[in-house]
């Protein structure tokens, strides 16, 4: 159905140089998928912290967008976002936007059908797309543009095609329990005030708490976990959504956060304290609560196909 293929492409790429934003042409062998009723999906390269920049090519319609199957520090999951940001009144090809919902949804079958065919580079593990979320969103109008005349439901809607994709057929474990406890000393700020938080609890006693946390514009994670067992207690942090609407398969773990954040994480004098072969426990123990972890507040439920340790390295040695 696709054919994969290089073409010179020439594109407007962007940075701030002296507080002013300053744009140059590129012109770069791109990576193309092509199909036989003529739509193009062209990848320019990447751009900020997504993993791919395109441009779509159809019956004279043609945009550049932003997508992403990456959590924010670089695991690929199998859950694609697209990001269509236009201007009201901008030129889309022999389009201007806005476009038709009808429309929109026939550019985002294509969007769907290739990114789910393109192929996998020899470096990276071949990961499955599953679902595709699209946020479709107006920014503002160009020069001469009324910008009361798109509604508001049109401004920005949200939608997503696929389905999830189980690639681990691995039941989760059935020891944890989840709960939702009083806490005291999850907040820094306020070490002495008892809040109520959600928790996984195992047969054993062993406890996994969330520390719901907002860091940043794009996503509203990654959260802060807590380990319990016994006398034993550190903080890491551990996501598997790359924004408010969407789910990934993919938990991304960082065991030893930041000392900038101020979380005793596992570190280094902790590992020693515990020797390798602990500390490997250790890791397995949370790496089986967080494939138990229930997912609540979706529309679907996105199975979790695996647990990446970004520092896993360090603790199994």
């Amino acid at each position: 159905m696709f054919q994969f293929c290089h073409e010179r492409h020439t594109h407007t790429d962007w940075s701030i140089e002296n507080h002013q934003i300053k744009t140059t042409e590129v012109t770069i062998d791109a990576e193309v998928l092509c199909r036989d009723d003529g739509f193009k999906l062209i990848r320019l390269g990447k751009k900020w912290r997504y993993d791919g920049y395109f441009r779509y090519e159809k019956s004279g319609l043609s945009f550049e967008f932003r997508a992403t199957r990456a959590h924010p520090r670089g695991t690929i999951t199998g859950t694609y976002s697209v990001f269509l940001e236009f201007k009201l009144g901008q030129r889309l090809g022999e389009a201007l936007w806005p476009l038709p919902r009808l429309k929109v949804e026939e550019v985002a079958a294509d969007i769907y059908a290739a990114l789910c065919a393109w192929p996998t580079p020899p470096q990276q593990e071949n990961i499955p797309v599953g679902v595709t979320y699209f946020f479709v969103f107006t920014s503002g109008p160009i020069p001469g543009c009324d910008p009361d005349a798109i509604s508001d439901d049109d401004r920005r809607y949200e939608f997503t095609l696929g389905h999830p994709v189980t690639v681990r057929h691995v039941p989760p474990s059935t020891r944890w329990q989840r709960r939702l406890i009083s806490y005291r000393g999850g907040d820094r700020r306020r070490p002495d005030v008892v809040e109520e938080r959600e928790a996984l609890i195992r047969d054993d006693g062993i406890q996994l708490i969330r520390f719901a946390t907002i860091m940043g514009p794009a996503d509203d994670g990654p959260d802060a976990y807590r380990y319990l067992e016994g006398d034993l207690s550190f903080d890491f942090f551990a996501e598997r959504r790359v924004g408010p609407g969407l789910m990934t398969d993919t938990w991304e773990v960082q065991l030893d956060p930041d000392p900038r954040r101020r979380l005793a994480g596992l570190s280094s004098e902790l590992r020693t304290r515990l020797g390798p072969d602990r500390c490997a426990e250790v890791v397995g123990i949370i790496e089986e609560a967080l494939y138990a972890w229930p997912q609540s507040g979706y529309a679907y439920e996105t199975p979790t196909n695996r647990v990446v340790f970004l520092d896993a390295d360090r603790f199994r040695q």
